[in-house]
């Protein structure tokens, strides 16, 4: 099932591509991450996200929006999102080295992720709570952008302890769906 959502966020991407239109991807994709965060959830949060955020700097989005990922400071006291502490719901997770740590990882990270959609909306004044308009905003994607980091940071740690020949973020990716399907849903 999840790679029915991977080549559907693909042929949307080829899509824009094909009319010029990168923005385009973002408006066939608002129902689909409408229908991810209602039921569907597959693949898990940060596979899900993750391909997202692949095609939106394939189409250069990322570029038109402005997107300026956020930094772990920016959600420390101080920072300008403090109230989504990040040591208090990330600051306990070593380096992942198994499928297993990796999928508690993601489910806090998402649990962070929801709280820290709430924070940056109060601060920027930007609804961020709506999935079919929050994907256009650039905030958005600043937050899934900085996801992406740890995520990837994440799957690094995981592929150097399992699989060291498998060194990029997207081969890892690729292992994973292909490879240990029960996973798929959690990460």
């Amino acid at each position: 099932m999840h790679i029915g959502v991977v080549r559907n966020l693909q042929r949307m991407a080829d899509e824009a591509k094909r009319n010029g239109n990168p923005p385009l991807f973002l408006t066939r994709f608002s129902p689909v991450h409408v229908r991810w965060h209602g039921s569907s959830r597959i693949p898990g949060f940060l596979l899900f996200h993750w391909h997202a955020v692949e095609h939106v700097k394939d189409l250069g989005i990322d570029s038109m929006l402005g997107v300026n990922p956020y930094v772990v400071n920016d959600f420390r006291p101080g920072g300008d999102f403090a109230d989504a502490d990040w040591d208090d719901y990330m600051g306990s997770f070593g380096p992942s080295s198994t499928l297993d740590e990796l999928a508690e990882y993601s489910f806090q990270l998402e649990n962070w992720h929801n709280n820290s959609h709430m924070v940056i909306g109060n601060a920027t004044g930007t609804d961020l709570m709506n999935p079919a308009t929050n994907i256009f905003l650039r905030e958005f994607w600043n937050l899934h952008f900085f996801i992406n980091q740890r995520f990837e940071n994440e799957m690094k740690s995981y592929a150097e302890a399992n699989h060291p020949t498998i060194n990029t973020a997207a081969a890892i990716v690729r292992h994973i769906e292909n490879s240990h399907h029960r996973y798929v849903r959690s990460i």
